[in-house]
């Protein structure tokens, strides 16, 4: 089981139950709101960059996947 969790110095980091980090990626963009998707092998993340994109469970940006 891992968290994710985004942050307003925009990073989304990565944690295990302990607290431990296993990684933080850097958005360019503050995460407002972040969802597992697909059986938790996604997540659909939304910012102040104004759009939702779709990263894999690792956190690599696959496709933005709505703009406004």
């Amino acid at each position: 089981d891992v968290l994710a969790v985004g942050c307003w110095d925009q990073t989304l980091s990565f944690y295990q139950i302990n607290g431990t980090l296993i990684r933080e990626r850097d958005t360019g963009f503050d995460p407002c709101s972040l969802r597992y998707f697909g059986n938790g092998e996604y997540i659909v993340l939304g910012g102040s960059d104004r759009k939702a994109s779709l990263w894999t469970k690792e956190g690599i940006k696959l496709a933005a996947i709505a703009e406004r």
